[in-house]
C-alpha cells in the first residue's frame, strides 16, 4: 500500500490531509484531527494516533 493509497483511503472516510512530509526512508502524513501516519518505504506502515477520538 502506498502513501497515496493510505490517504485516499482515510479522506474516503473523512480524514482531512493536512500535511505530508519526507521522513527518512519514507513519508509522514498528518490529518487535520491530529492522526499520524508514518509509511516507511519497505512497506511498514506506523500510526501514531494517541487521544484521537
Amino acid at each position: 500500500m502506498t502513501t497515496q493509497d493510505i490517504i485516499s483511503l482515510l479522506e474516503s472516510n473523512g480524514f482531512k490531509l493536512s500535511e505530508e512530509n519526507d521522513i527518512q526512508h519514507g513519508k509522514q502524513i498528518k490529518f487535520t484531527n491530529g492522526s499520524i501516519i508514518n509509511v516507511f518505504n519497505s512497506g511498514k506502515i506506523t500510526p501514531h494516533s494517541y487521544g484521537v477520538v
